[in-house]
């Protein structure tokens, strides 16, 4: 089984730590090509991780190479060259794109590969109908279509409650510092770990102008399905008074993706045990100092927090995080 000390990670993700650690047990022989590594959950339990950090961590060495998968059998070490990187697989040769020779018949017709006839010119007054009729339909549709958009981001934004509306009141719970394990709704262990800025230099999509995208780790164990409880989406209050709320979009999850980002809300413990990755928040690009991670516990069916458990941090720009 293989072991490695996982606390040795510093501030590398714990998928990215653990794909450095085999991919140097295969480059110094103690995995040798065809051999077999622990199923996902076996390595996992091993380790004490989530067995999303594992599967990242295989997926991503399947893509460079090191490893190849086998349906229903498992990973396998890839044959590597010696002194040399595993290569991709060779891409077909694409032929020089050039000027088709074109061939003449004689009187009675052309081959196959004659050229076709000139393209007739449009005439101006049928170009001019042409643009009059877009430009009515575009003043027709181009309303509706903006209309039908605003109200439907107007429906999703009531779906979220409005930044700073679940502190009105400061119910009890308490202040932690980062790394310090503190309890949330009775069984659930809690721990809080640096922030980091994401760096969306390949992740086009998820960028928004005038914010950076910022990380916090979150790690928690002992979570289960609770039905007798209200889950509040976590807030991130600056020193300026402004409160921001947790991104939680299936979508913009996928697009993190490539940064190395697991997308996670404090809700997502009822399904996976433990649960490890990190909480997002677009920051306006301006912001900085201080600032307070608010993480809530809630009663069924209650609009208001019964605790509120306040993390200080510090934004961490300056320092980007690697991933």
């Amino acid at each position: 089984m293989l072991t490695y000390d996982m606390e040795r990670r510093g501030r590398l993700p714990l998928y990215d730590y653990l794909c450095r650690c085999i991919k140097e047990d295969i480059w110094n022989g103690a995995l040798g090509p065809g051999e077999k590594l622990p199923s996902k959950r076996a390595l996992a339990r091993h380790l004490e991780v989530a067995v999303a950090t594992v599967e990242n961590a295989y997926s991503q060495l399947v893509a460079e190479g090191y490893l190849y998968a086998e349906e229903k059998r498992g990973y396998f070490v890839s044959p590597l060259e010696t002194g040399d990187r595993p290569r991709p697989a060779a891409q077909p040769k694409t032929p020089p794109v050039g000027p088709r020779t074109v061939s003449y018949g004689g009187p009675q017709g052309g081959t196959p590969w004659e050229e076709p006839p000139a393209r007739r010119q449009r005439s101006p007054l049928k170009l001019l109908v042409l643009v009059l009729v877009s430009l009515f339909l575009l003043c027709i549709v181009l309303p509706f279509v903006l209309g039908l958009m605003l109200n439907l981001s107007e429906a999703f934004a009531g779906r979220r409650p409005e930044p700073g509306a679940v502190a009105q009141a400061e119910p009890a719970g308490g202040t932690h510092a980062l790394w310090e394990p503190f309890s949330i709704h009775g069984t659930q262990q809690v721990t809080v770990e640096d922030p980091w800025e994401v760096d969306l230099t390949y992740v086009p999509l998820a960028r928004r102008e005038g914010f950076r995208c910022l990380a916090v780790d979150l790690w928690v164990v002992g979570g289960e399905r609770r039905d007798d409880l209200t889950f509040f989406p976590a807030e991130l209050r600056l020193e300026d008074g402004t409160a921001l709320l947790a991104e939680d979009d299936a979508s913009l999850a996928r697009q993190l993706k490539d940064a190395g980002v697991y997308l996670v809300t404090l809700s997502d413990a009822q399904w996976e045990d433990p649960l490890y990755g990190q909480m997002i928040f677009f920051v306006p690009e301006d912001a900085s100092g201080g600032a307070v991670l608010a993480l809530y516990e809630g009663e069924p069916d209650s609009s208001t927090p019964s605790a509120v458990h306040q993390i200080p941090l510090e934004l961490p720009w300056g320092a980007v995080g690697t991933v």
